[in-house]
């Protein structure tokens, strides 16, 4: 995996991620295992639906 995280700031809610939680999430937008919804957003306070951690776990697979 990449050992930077991605600049969040492309999304609207950046502001949002906890700062404790900035770090794994930058990782994982960078790694492509989050992309944001529909909305362009990250959502860190939002629930994950069944088939969101789905794909959240085959992006992890292929990394």
């Amino acid at each position: 995996g990449a050992a930077a995280g991605a600049d969040l700031s492309a999304y609207p809610d950046a502001s949002s991620v906890s700062s404790w939680a900035v770090e794994a999430m930058g990782w994982a937008v960078s790694n492509g295992i989050l992309s944001g919804n529909e909305a362009g957003q990250l959502s860190p306070g939002g629930a994950a639906t069944r088939a969101e951690v789905a794909q959240m776990l085959l992006n992890y697979s292929r990394i």
